[in-house]
Order: structure tokens, then sequence, then C-alpha cells
């Protein structure tokens, strides 16, 4: 048979098909599926691309944080063992590390532990000391986010040595080789930490108590401590911080379990209700699951037979608790009816489909049913139906069903009782009845029957209509209950101002210290929420039985007079205190160094007073306490003298506080002094000064080498008793070191003593900054801020820091009025800290107070505040001179100012939110005006309800409050704001038109007028329901014949109206009145401004030789008490922030062409010279800078000292405005 000749077929596709012998064709190499037989059998296998740098570190993160929420540590084996790693696998450790750092203790415990776990399975030990070299070397730029970095990774190189994961010579390669300092300091915690005999239980609990493997019958006796401490506290949120800090989120189930056990343990009907609140907050916050409670509850169901062995009434407790917790919604009906039927079986009424029919009448005795038609049936129903949350819906589907099997029952013949039978008289008349007979009787009865079975319909579907509406409604305001009070506190969603480490040693060293305890006279801390404090107390000895000691800023001390006369808020202050026969002069002065903050040094000098007839003799208490965090250790020298504290904090590291001996004034000579100290453990820092009166004691003897011995007060140094086990349980630890030290010096005057704190990062340190060297750093500092201040105002007089012990949204703006000239980078932390407490809304709370110290002096009635109320927003006027600032600036050195856009920049979505917040809560009845929200609403007790949110708290306005309401203070503040806001939008280049567009409405003066001018006042007012005709009188109480008086409550002040209110304007010419002139609204040749004028110069009105009152006095309400507790307020007395604002209108409209440029001019003379002579000569008499002047005698008067807005004199003296 031939072979063919290989042609293709005929038509054949490209040669594609060719007749030959089969098997006998040659191979065409070009065929694709051609395979040489020399090459083998075809091989399959899975390609994983290696990772680069930048994959890496994206694969890395989700792992590491699924692994903190697991912590299993063989999927994190198998899920790199799927990865090719490739060279750089070492940088694994090192990516996870950084991560750990920057998390909680926990975490960082959980990093430990894999690392150990993956050393000899994914990686080597040389692969785990190559990561931590790189992380060595990177510590510079680990610390700008985790300023704690060295300590830390000291740590976990430690833990990884005595783990095996790195090899034991690892820190004998670095000896002498390292020039970081930060890389030195890991180091040597490594060193320090591995020294301690290599105990592996010390380094297993490197983390302290967020880490480490804890067994369950110590997380078990942890839980009932926490639960036994809340039954007798009753702190809810205590309890909620203690189950937190277990870090045990998958264990919360045992405390579900302890919780029951403990109630039917207690057999009180106190422990049921409490316990029920505890585990009601726990589901709603989160911290226990729906599973985890179902796991608690049937495990007690389980072991109930058991526990009533123990406990004879625990079916009876049980049944109770059940209960309850079911109609506080803690439990599910399931959960509920899954109780052992023992406790549930002779209770058919906890069934809600029984409540219902007993409601409705199917359960009557007698085989009666109550007419689900009757009114009062109805209203039983939905009372009942709405009983709860879980028995309403099972209500809503059973009424259906009752009152459908009703409607058979009542074809089979079933009775019906109405309110009509037997009713004995007919309304029909006698031609009814007759036309009646004439109809058939089947006919009838189906009329009757249908008109029935439609009344029935009706009442049914009106019946399940209630219901379903109660149902949906009563949802409907949980959820938005639920979602307002998360919203209220969810923070602007916007990216912060400041970095959340801005106040780190680390970012700000210069800054880190400072005089930031405004609540007591002498004290210094960080600016870290927890930080280590440092202060002064005093006393003075011998002078009789009562002892004064001074700690808090206290009114009622009476000190002649007290305050900083040299602040540069940096770098030094010196404060000077006039006590009854002696004064105190308080220095500091800080020197940089180290990576926390540097050394500072105190020095007080102690001086008799001329009028004192003997020196006396005077007690000074030095002291240090740790805010929670860091420990102490107390140093004592020659018996009773504390030469010395070290301590160690995780924000300070090591630091130590010298007590030095106290010498006679400038003479080298030391001063006889008798010393005590005390060594203690405080709850808070509110309660030092109690601490330190509760340790007085009397027994101790002064014996000067020359005079009398005599008893002296001092603390006693009698250390308590160690804590018990249960105290040590529930701080977490048992610590060595104390966190309250006091030492006390007691030496007769004059003399001087300083106390120098030492940094232990700080180790190039030329010399200590005691003696000499301190005087030579404060003259220094002192002539740098001399030549500042005369460079910034102009002026001879010296002195000025604003101090508070809580931050008002309202005084904040006019402080950075008068600090921005000083120094603007505090103006723009200040801002920008205030707008970062900004919640998503974009509400900020008026005052801000944050912490147990400060809350100690608020009343509670300020804490809580309502997120629809505002503040004047005077922060704008602080930005609105960074911005006129920088557009001066910018014409010379546009490059420079870069920073400011840069700040303004960042700022802007906040403002964006924070106007949009003014412009909608605070919005009025009419387009384009406004209205406080927050007015007093208890009318009955006030002259003139107290407006507190506009910061004029009692400045009269509407009698009566209500929705048609008008401010102008309110209107003018938006107007200023508007115009601000589109100079912002301009300079960042963001589009500011509706701003702007904002502005120009608001800024017409027609429209103003339109809405707040009185004819009938001739000024500027108030719209609202008012009258004037209202009077407070004592109300009459009714004693009974023959009862005795006092057994009854004494009679108040309330208010009397004598003729009833309308919608009107508010007639009160004041401050208020004045708005439009103070925040230069008014064009300069507006008819208004000649009236405003004309008001402030009267003497019958505003005008005083010491500034312009806050209401006019021929005003009905000028100077009139508020209520019987409350005097006058801003009723008449001299505020000078408002002066201020004054002075710098008449001195832009007295510079402005206009008709009435001169008399501006002239009053603005007169004006700025009485209230600057007036605030200086009361500081001269007085030693104070006060809240408030009288406006008949020019006297300070309310808080004092008030360096706050009262000393925006300063800037009226340097005329800038």
């Amino acid at each position: 048979m031939g072979k063919g000749r290989g042609l293709p077929k005929k038509g054949g596709a490209g040669g594609k098909g060719v007749w030959v012998v089969y098997e006998m064709e040659e191979p065409d190499a070009r065929d694709p599926n051609y395979d040489e037989s020399s090459q083998g059998d075809t091989v399959y296998a899975t390609v994983v691309p290696e990772l680069d740098e930048g994959e890496l570190e994206k694969t890395v993160n989700p792992i590491v944080q699924e692994y903190f929420e697991h912590g299993d540590t063989r999927e994190v084996q198998a899920l790199l063992k799927e990865l090719n790693l490739g060279p750089n696998k070492y940088e694994f450790s090192s990516l996870a590390v950084v991560l750990a750092l920057e998390g909680k203790a926990s975490h960082r415990e959980l990093m430990s532990r894999l690392l150990s776990d993956l050393v000899g399975r994914v990686l080597s030990e040389d692969d785990m000391a190559r990561a931590f070299d790189k992380m060595l070397t990177d510590l510079p730029d680990l610390i700008l986010d985790t300023p704690e970095a060295p300590q830390m990774l000291g740590q976990f190189i430690a833990r990884a040595i005595a783990d095996h994961a790195l090899p034991m010579n690892f820190l004998d390669r670095y000896k002498g080789k390292v020039d970081c300092d930060h890389a030195r300091a890991a180091l040597d915690r490594a060193a320090v930490l591995l020294s301690m005999k290599r105990e592996i239980v010390r380094l297993d609990n490197v983390w302290g108590v967020g880490g480490g493997q804890r067994p369950v019958r110590h997380l078990i006796k942890e839980m009932n401590l926490l639960l036994k401490e809340y039954l007798v506290s009753g702190e809810v949120s205590e309890a909620e911080h203690c189950l937190r800090d277990l870090e045990v989120p998958h264990f919360h189930h045992e405390l579900v379990y302890e919780a029951i056990v403990m109630v039917l343990e207690s057999k009180g009907e106190t422990a049921v209700q409490m316990m029920v609140k505890l585990l009601k907050v726990f589901w709603e916050t989160g911290l226990i699951t729906l599973d985890q409670m179902n796991r608690g509850f049937q495990r007690v169901y389980n072991e109930l037979p058991d526990i009533n062995l123990d406990v004879p009434h625990a079916h009876t407790i049980m049944e109770t608790f059940v209960d309850l917790c079911f109609q506080e919604s803690v439990i599910t009906k399931q959960l509920r009816d899954a109780c052992p039927s023992s406790l549930l079986g002779g209770l058919p009424s906890r069934d809600p489909d029984f409540r219902v029919q007993a409601a409705t009448g199917w359960c009557c005795p007698g085989g009666y049913a109550l007419s689900l038609y009757t009114p009062a049936a109805l209203q039983t129903v939905s009372t009942v139906v709405a009983g709860s949350p879980v028995e309403m819906k099972a209500g809503a589907g059973r009424c259906v069903a009752v009152v459908e099997g009703r409607m058979g029952r009542q074809r089979h013949g079933k009775r019906v009782l109405t309110n009509s039978s037997k009713d004995g008289g007919d309304a029909v008349s006698g031609r009814k009845e007759e036309k009646k007979k004439d109809i058939p009787n089947s006919i009838l009865h189906r009329k009757e029957k249908k008109k029935k079975m439609d009344l029935a319909k009706l009442f049914i579907n009106i019946s399940i209509g209630l219901c379903i509406f109660s149902l949906i409604w009563f949802f409907y305001a949980l959820y938005m209950r639920s979602y307002l009070a998360r919203r209220i506190i969810t923070p602007h969603p916007s990216m912060r101002i400041l970095d959340a480490n801005s106040t780190s040693a680390a970012v700000a060293p210069d800054r880190f210290w400072g005089s930031y305890r405004p609540q007591v006279y002498f004290g210094m801390k960080t600016r870290s929420p927890r930080s280590i404090v440092t202060g002064l107390m005093w006393m003075r000895q011998f002078g009789g039985a009562d002892v004064s000691l001074r700690h808090t800023c206290e009114q009622g001390d009476r000190l002649q007079s007290y305050g900083w006369t040299m602040h540069d808020g940096v770098h030094f202050g010196i404060q000077e205190v006039r006590d009854s026969d002696f004064t105190l002069t308080t220095e500091f002065v800080k020197r940089a160094g180290g990576e926390h903050g540097g050394d500072w040094t105190w020095r007080v000098t102690a001086k008799q007073q001329s009028s004192a007839a003997h020196a006396p003799v005077i007690s000074l208490l030095f002291y240090v306490a740790a805010d929670s965090q860091g420990s102490l250790q107390a140093h004592v020298e020659e018996k009773n003298r504390l030469g010395s504290v070290t301590g160690f904090s995780e924000e300070l590291g090591h630091f130590k506080l010298t007590f030095r001996k106290p010498a006679a004034g400038e003479a080298a000579s030391a001063k006889f002094a008798s010393y005590n100290y005390l060594k203690t453990v405080s709850p808070g820092l509110e309660k030092l000064t109690d601490i330190v009166k509760s340790s007085l004691s009397g027994k101790f003897i002064y014996s000067p080498p020359s005079g009398e011995k005599r008893h002296y007060i001092a603390v006693d140094t009698y250390r308590p008793p160690p804590p018990s086990h249960q105290q040590q349980q529930q701080r977490g630890e048992t610590r060595k070191e104390s966190d309250f030290v006091v030492h006390q010096v007691t030496v007769q005057t004059p003399f001087q003593m300083e106390v120098l704190f030492e940094s232990g990062s700080f180790r190039d340190r030329p010399n200590q900054l005691v003696g000499e060297v301190m005087t030579e750093e404060l003259e220094r500092r002192k002539g740098a801020f001399d030549a500042k201040f005369e460079e910034t105002f102009e002026l001879q007089r010296k002195g000025y820091t604003p101090s508070q012990i809580k931050g008002f949204l309202w005084d904040e703006g006019f402080h950075q009025l008068l600090i921005s000239k000083w120094d603007s980078q505090i103006t723009r932390e200040a801002i920008a800290h205030w707008l970062d407490l900004m919640n998503v809304e974009g509400w900020i709370p008026r005052e801000q107070i944050l912490d147990d110290e400060a809350r100690s002096k608020v009343p509670a009635e300020f804490i809580i505040q309502r997120n629809e109320n505002a503040n004047p927003p005077t922060l704008f006027l602080a930005l609105q001179k960074l911005v006129e600032r920088f557009a001066a600036a910018a014409e010379v050195n546009e490059s420079a100012l870069q920073g400011t856009k840069d700040f303004l920049r960042r700022l802007f979505p906040r403002l964006q939110t924070w106007f949009e917040w003014y412009n909608t809560t605070q919005a009025g009845p009419l387009p384009n005006s406004y209205r406080w929200r927050g007015r007093d609403k208890d009318t009955n007790l006030f002259l003139n309800p107290k407006t507190l949110t506009s910061g004029l708290d009692d400045y009269p306005r509407a009698s009566h409050p209500s929705q048609d309401e008008r401010h102008v203070d309110l209107y003018c503040w938006m107007a200023l704001a508007s115009g601000i806001m589109a100079d912002i939008a301009k300079l960042i280049g963001e589009p500011h038109q509706e701003y702007e567009r904002t502005q120009l409405i608001l800024g017409d003066n027609m429209l103003l007028s339109e809405l707040h001018w009185s004819e009938q006042l001739k000024a500027f007012s108030d719209y609202g329901n008012h009258t004037q005709a209202v009077s407070l009188q004592r109300e009459k109480v009714y004693v009974p014949p023959g009862q005795p008086r006092h057994q009854f409550p004494p009679a108040r002040l309330v208010r009397a109206i004598r003729k009833a209110p309308k919608l009107q304007y508010v007639n009160a010419l004041g401050y208020v009145s004045l708005f439009p002139f103070l925040l230069q609204l008014l064009t300069p040749d507006s008819p208004k401004l000649e009236h405003i004028l004309k008001d402030m110069r009267d003497e019958q009105k505003l005008w005083t030789p010491y500034g312009l009152r806050s209401l006019s006095k021929s005003d009905p309400l000028y100077m009139k008490r508020n209520t019987e507790h409350d005097a006058p307020y801003w009723r008449g007395p001299i505020w000078i922030n408002i002066n201020y604002l004054a002075v710098r209108a008449l001195h832009y409209y007295g510079r402005t062409d206009g008709p009435y440029r001169e008399k501006a001019a002239a009053l603005y003379q007169e004006l700025r010279t009485n209230i600057i002579e007036n605030v200086y000569r009361q500081y001269m008499e007085t030693g104070y800078i006060w809240e408030q002047y009288n406006d008949s005698t020019g006297r300070g008067q309310g808080s004092h000292p008030f360096t706050g807005w009262s000393a925006l004199s300063v800037l009226m003296m340097a005329e800038q405005y």
C-alpha cells in the first residue's frame, strides 16, 4: 500500500488534512501539540510570586490585626508558609512589632508569644536578629508615633532572648558600637530586665496585667471581686472599667453566671435590682453578647437543683430575677421560657398571650365574655400590650386571633353582656315602633346583625391599628434615643487638627512641663492626660488652734494678693503671694535636655511683711503625686528629712526630685528647720488636700537652738498598713512605691528653698540648675521677657498669664486676642484643641471639665451639657486676628507664612461644620434670624429666666421663653463668623461664595433694623413674648391652725406677673443693644450709630467714670436679684471684655470717614482712659485684677484674680485692636 504523496485534500484547509498511512506520518515540529520524547513528562506546579517591600507591608498588616483578635499563633504560621517572603522575610517581624508598639499591652504580649513560636518554624534566629537590628536603626522615626518606643523595644528584646527567639549574644554585639541615644536606651532596658537572674516569671509579665496567661481560676476570682465591689459601691462605670481591664471578652459568659449565683446567695431585693441594672448596661454597651448571656443563664438553669440545696429560696429569687431581666430587655423571651418548668408552672399571667386574653375578657369566670368593643376594654388592651417591648409583638398578633375566635363563638350563641342590656327606658317613639312592626322580623334581624358585624370589623381594625402604631412608635423612640446618644459622643470625622501625640515631649519638649495646674496656687505637671504632678502647700505655725492649709485657690483663704508677675508661657514664671504677715515668692525655670522635657527648678522665698510684729514660722509642704500611673520612691536622710524622691513613669522615664535645705535668703548659711514627710496612696488628685489635712498631728516639737520649744503641726510619718489582698486585686497589682509623697519643712522667715527636678534621659547635663546657675538662667529669661513685652505692647507695665480651672468657649476667644500677640503658636494650639473636641454634629461643649481635680470644683448641674446649647463663637475673633496678621505679613514674605496657611487648611473642615451647626440649631423663627437655645424653663422662680448659653447669664431677655424669640447678639455673632469664614476660604483656595452671600445678607443694615430695631427704645433689641410688669414676691405657705410653722417649708421668692406678656421688643438697654456696634456691623453713616453713641455717653444709662455698665441705670431690672439666691450679674456691673469691644469699635469708627467720626474718636479717648485707670487703681489697692467692677464705685468684685478677659486692658493700653 502506498503512502501517498502527502498532498492536502481537495479544497484542503491549508494542508492540515493529509492522506497518509496511519501512524506513519512524520512529526511536524511546528505543530502546537508537538512534544519530543526527550522532554519527559509535563509537571504542573503552583508558582507563588515573591512579595516586594510594599506588598509585604500590605499583607502583614491584616494578618497581625487578625492575630490580635484570635491569638492563634498556628494560624499565623500557616498563613506565612503560604507566602513567598523571599530574602526579606525578616521584615515580617519588624513590621509586626511596630504594629504592636502602637497597640495595647495585651497586643505586645501576643506579639512576644508569636515571635517565640515563629523561630524554628518560619523564621530563624538570624532573621529575628536582622529584624531587631532594623528596628533599633529606625528608632528615631518610631518615637514620632510612639514616644515610649525605646523602652518597649528593649522589653521585646529581653523577652525574645529569654524565649530563645534571639541569640543569647545579641546584646554583646552592640557593646561600644551604638551612637543613637534611643537605641542605647532600648538596649539598656533589655540588659536591665535580663540581669534579674533571668527569672522567666518576671519576663513573662514584662507587659504588665494586660499580658501573660492567666488561669481560669484567677479570672473567676477577679470577676467575683468586681461584682462584690459593685454591690458595695453601686458604680456601674467603675465595674465596666474593671471588666474591660481584664481584656477577656471571650470569657464574659462567666461574669453572667457569677452574677446570677451571687444574686441567689444574697437573698436580697437590692442585689436583684442592682445586678439587673449591671447586666443591662453590659448588654447595651456590647460587653456581653447574646450568646454569652444565654450561656450564663443556661448554666444556672442546669445547676439550679444543686444550688437550691444550699439556698432553699433559690427558685423564688431566680423567678423574680428572670422576670425582671425580661422586663428590662436583658434576656429574650426564649431564654425566659427556657427556665425550668417548676419555676413558671403556676404563673399563667407571665404569658403575654394570657395577659391579652385577660384584658379582653376571654378568661372571665362563668363563661361570660366582656365585650371587646367597649372603650374600657380597648384601653385595657392598649395598656397591657404596651407593657414591654417583647410582649407587644405577642400582644398584637394574639389580639387578632382572640377577636377572630370571639366572632366564631358569638355565632354559636355565646351571650354577650353590654351596657345597654336590661335598659328599661325606650327612646323610640310609638310611630317608629309601629313602622318597625310592619317590617318582617327576618329582615330586621339580618340588618341588626350586619350592623353589629360592621361595628365589630371597625373596632377590630382600630384595635389592630392602635397596636401596630404603638409598636412602631415604641421601637422608633428606642432607636432614636439610642441613635442620638451615640451621635452626641461621635467625634467629627475630619482629620484632627493636632496629631494624637502633639502634646508629647518628643513633639514639643520645651512645652512639655509647665504650670498647667490652674486650680492650685503653685504646681507643675506635663501636658499629658495622666501626668506626674508636683505642687506646694503651706501653713502658718503657732497662729492659734485654727490651721489654715493653703493649696487650692480659694476665695475663703482671703489672701491679700496672689498672681504671676512674670510668665512667658514656656520657660519661666515668677509669682508673688501675700498672706497675712508674710510674702511667698515662687519662681521656676526650665532647661531643655533629654527626651522627656528636660530639668526644672523651683525657688521659694519667704519674707516677713513690714507690718508683722514677729517673724512668723511657716511650714512649706512640697509634694509629688502619680496620677494613676507611674511609681515613686522616697529617700529619707537624717531621720525625718526627705532628701529626694525618685520615680518612673511611661511618659517621663526615670526622674529624680531633690529637696535642698533652706538657706537664709541670699546668704549661704543654712537656716534651722524641722522636717517631716508623708508616704501614702491617693485615690485621686482632688483628694490631696484632704489626705494631708487628715494626717496632720500636733505631737512634734519645734526646738531651735535659741528659743523655746513648742509643739507644731506636721504630717505624720506613720506609714499606713499594707493594703489588704482584696484592695490589691482591685488596684490590679501590688505596688511597693507610694504614689503620693509630701516633704514638709518648718522654718522661721526669712528663708529661701529650692526644689530640683532632673530627668533621667538628660545625660549630658553641664551642671545642676540650682543656686547661682538658676539665678543666671532666671535673669536671662527675665531680660528676654522684658524685651519681648516692650516690643509687643510698647508698655512699661508687665505681668500676664491666663489661668482657669476649666475652659469656657465664650471666654477663650477673648483670651486668645491677647495671647496671640504674645505667642501665636499657643493660640493655634488652643483653637485646635477646642475644635478637636467637636462631635460629628459640629457641637462643642461650652465648658471643658477634663479631670477629677477640675470636676471637684464644679457644681453638678453644670457638668452635664446638652448638645443643642451653644455659646458665643468668640474663637472667630482670634481667627480674625490671625487672618489679618497673615494678610499683612504675606505682602512682605509670603513663603514664611506657609505654616499659618497649612494650619487654616487643616482647621477649615471643622470650622465649616461648626458654622453650619450654629446656622441650623440656633436658627430663629424668621429667615435670617437666630435664637439662643437652653433658656431656663422654670420661669416661676426667676425674675427673668437666664440665658447661660449667650454668655450674658441674667441679662434681661423676653420674660416668657418661647420659640418666637429673636436674639440680636447671636445675629451679630453669625454675621461676624460668616465674614471670617469667607476670608479664610479665599485665603486657602476653598469655595467662599456661600459664606460671602451669608455675610452680605446679615450685614444688610436694613434687615438688621427690620428684625431688631425698637423705635420705642431707639435701640437694637431682642424680640419675644415679654412683659416688664414682673417682680419677686414671697409666696404664701398655708399652715393649718394649731400646727407649728417650722414643720412646713419656708416661703420662697417667686415671680409675680402683673400684666400678661405679649410678642414685642424687649426694651432693655444694655450690652446686647450695643452688639451691632461692638462687632462693627453698622455702616459708618448709619443713623442708628448716632443713637448708640448718645446712649453710651448718657450717665443715666450706660456711662460711668470706670467703663460702660452692662444694663441701663433706668431699666426696671437694673441691679435687681434674679432669684432669692442670685445676685445681679450682668445687670449693672462693668465687664472688661465688652468694654474692650466697645473701645475697639470706637477706635474703628473714630478712624473711618463718616458723620460721627469725631464723636466716636472723642468717646474712644475718654472711655479708654476711664477703663485703664480704674483697672490699674484697683490692682494697686487690692493686688488683684477682678472679674467685674462696680458701676457706682469702680471697686473690683466677683472672682479674683481674674487675669482672663479682664487682662484685655493691656491691649487697650497698647492700642492694639
